[in-house]
C-alpha cells in the first residue's frame, strides 16, 4: 500500500505540473488563461514554458464540464464532468482534476478545515470499474484542491470506444456578495504510464440566465439609452436604477419583448455624451447585475470602428459633432469634447460636408391684431418652434403640411405680445414642413431646415446648425426616409 500512495502522490504532483490549457481564448504564451494564479482565480497549474495541448495518450478524447444551474442565489452549485468520443477504446490508469474558480465569489463544498492540508473535497469518479486508490486534498503549494483516482498498469481502466459517460462531480458554494458571471473551469488529466491527454474546460455560471446583455443608443428629442437584459423566474418585474454624473438617478421598469427585458433610460441631453453612465438591473428585489463609466461617446466610439454599415457609423459620427456643438453652446464640460480623439471623424468619404437646406416656406400677412411677428427654431436639443405673435388668436391651429397631423402647443401672454412654442418634432421632424395658424389670416408654413437657412452662416449659430442638419440626414437615411 506505501507504493500505492506513493503513486498518488506523484499522481497529484503530476496533475498540477501538466502544461495543457484548452477552451479558454484569453491566455498567455504557453496557453494558460490570463487568470492563471491570480488573486481572484489562485489556482495553479501548468509548467512553466511547456507546451500546451497534451495529447499524447490520444487526440480523439472530449472533456466538457456542466453545471446543474447557473444562478448564484439559490445554493450550491453542483458541475460534472464528461468524458465524449474514443474512436478506439482507451485505457487509463490514472485521472486527476483541479477545479478552477474565482475565490472571492465562490468556495469549494469540502470536508474538514476548510484549505487546510486536512481538508477534501467533496466529489468522486464514477467510472463503472472502481479505482484502487482515490484521493483529494488541499495543497498549499497549489492553492488549490486537486482530486486524482488510480488503476494498477496491469489492470487499467477501460473507457470503450465511442463513450460519453459523466465521470466526476464537485460542488462550489456562492458567497453572499456573489455576482456575476464568472468563469469556473477544470484542469483536467488522463494517463497511461507516460501517456497523456489534458485540457483545461470551463462554463460561465451567474451570467446566462440572469444578466444584461447589452446597451445601445438611440436619437430623438433627446438621447435613450436601451439596455436588455436576460432573466430567469420571477416573482416581480424586473426594473434598472440608472445613475447619470452629475445629473442624479432614474429607475425604468422593465418591458419584456421577444426574450428579453428592456429598459429604455430617455431624457439624456446630446451634451451628456461624455457623462458616464452607470447601471444596475434589479430582479426579485436583489440586484444582480450592472455595468459602470457607460458613456454614449464610448458607444459611438466602438460602433465607428466596428463592421457596422456606412450608414450607422454615419449617425454615429454626426451624433459625436452634433454634441460637441451643444457642448460649446451651453459651455457644458468643453474640457472634454464628444468628438476629442475620434480619429475616424476625418474620414472625408463618411463626413463629406454638406450643403446647405433649400428654404421652402413662407408667410400669409393677415390681420394686424394677430400678426406674426418673428419664428424661431431650438437647435439645442428641444426641437420646437417659436412664433411671436402680437396676441393669441382665438383659434390657434399648428399641423403638419402633409398628413394634416396636429401638434401641441402651448401659449405665453406677455404685455404686449404673445409667444406660441410647440411640441418638438424630434430629429426626423427638422425637414418636415408645419402649418402656423393664429386665425385672422395669419399663416406660417416653415420647416426646422428652413431656420437652419436663416443662420448657416451665423457667427454664433452656424457651425451648431450645420451640425445637427448633418445629423437629421443620418437618422434619415438610416431609417431609410433620406434621399
Amino acid at each position: 500500500m506505501k507504493k500505492l500512495s506513493k503513486v498518488i502522490a506523484v499522481l497529484l504532483a503530476a496533475v498540477m505540473m501538466l502544461p495543457v490549457f484548452a477552451g479558454v481564448t484569453a491566455a498567455d504564451e504557453w496557453g494558460r488563461p490570463d487568470n492563471y494564479a491570480t488573486g481572484a482565480f489562485p489556482q495553479k497549474y501548468g509548467k512553466i514554458g511547456a507546451d500546451i495541448n497534451v495529447s499524447t495518450l490520444t487526440e480523439s478524447l472530449e472533456i466538457t464540464l456542466t453545471a446543474d444551474k447557473k444562478t448564484f442565489d439559490s445554493g450550491k452549485i453542483t458541475f460534472t464532468l464528461n468524458v465524449r468520443g474514443g474512436e478506439e477504446g482507451l485505457a487509463v490508469n490514472a485521472v486527476g482534476v483541479i477545479p478552477v474558480y474565482n475565490t472571492y465569489i465562490l468556495s469549494a463544498v469540502s470536508e474538514g478545515n476548510p484549505e487546510t492540508a486536512d481538508s477534501r473535497l467533496i466529489g468522486g469518479f464514477s467510472f463503472e470499474k472502481k479505482p484502487v486508490l482515490e484521493a483529494s486534498k488541499w495543497t498549499e503549494n497549489m492553492d488549490a484542491y486537486a482530486v486524482a483516482a488510480a488503476w494498477r498498469s496491469t489492470d487499467p481502466l477501460y473507457i470503450p470506444e465511442n463513450t460519453n459517460r459523466d465521470f466526476y462531480s464537485f460542488s462550489l458554494m456562492p458567497k453572499n456578495n456573489a455576482k456575476g458571471p464568472s468563469e469556473i473551469q477544470a484542469y483536467v488529466t488522463f494517463k497511461y504510464g507516460e501517456l497523456e491527454f489534458s485540457r483545461l474546460v470551463g462554463i460561465t455560471i451567474g451570467g446566462n440566465d440572469r444578466r444584461i446583455t447589452s446597451a445601445s443608443v438611440t436619437v430623438g428629442n433627446d438621447l435613450t439609452l436601451k439596455v436588455k437584459a436576460v432573466l430567469g423566474e420571477l416573482t416581480e418585474a424586473p426594473y434598472m436604477l440608472f445613475n447619470v454624473e452629475g445629473t442624479g438617478s432614474g429607475i425604468v421598469v422593465g418591458t419584456f419583448r421577444n426574450g428579453f427585458w428592456e429598459f429604455d433610460f430617455d431624457g439624456i441631453g446630446y451634451e451628456q455624451m461624455t457623462d458616464k453612465i452607470g447601471f444596475t438591473l434589479f430582479a426579485n428585489g436583489a440586484a444582480v447585475d450592472s455595468r459602470n463609466g457607460f458613456t454614449i461617446k464610448n458607444y459611438a466610439e466602438v460602433l465607428l470602428g466596428s463592421g457596422a454599415d456606412d450608414d450607422a457609423k454615419v449617425l454615429a459620427g454626426r451624433m459625436l459633432m452634433y454634441g460637441a456643438e451643444v457642448q460649446k453652446a451651453l459651455g457644458y464640460k468643453t474640457d472634454r469634447l464628444a468628438t476629442e480623439g475620434v480619429g475616424e471623424l476625418s474620414d472625408e468619404e463618411l463626413f463629406k460636408e454638406i450643403e446647405a437646406p433649400e428654404r421652402r416656406g413662407g408667410k400669409n400677412e393677415g390681420e394686424e391684431a394677430t400678426v406674426i411677428r418673428g419664428s424661431t427654431f431650438d437647435l439645442l436639443g428641444g426641437f420646437e418652434f417659436g412664433f411671436d405673435v402680437a396676441a393669441a388668436g382665438e383659434d390657434i391651429r399648428v399641423s403638419y403640411e402633409e398628413t394634416g397631423e396636429e401638434l401641441d402647443f402651448t401659449v405665453s401672454e406677455g404685455e404686449e405680445n404673445a409667444t406660441v412654442t410647440t411640441a418638438s418634432v424630434g430629429i426626423l421632424g427638422i425637414d418636415k414642413m408645419i402649418v402656423f395658424e393664429n386665425g385672422g389670416g395669419n399663416t406660417v408654413s416653415m420647416s426646422g431646415a428652413d431656420y437652419i437657412v436663416e443662420v448657416w452662416d451665423s457667427e454664433t449659430e452656424g457651425e451648431l446648425a450645420k451640425a445637427l442638419y448633418a445629423l437629421c440626414l443620418a437618422a434619415l437615411q438610416c431609417k431609410g426616409l433620406g434621399g
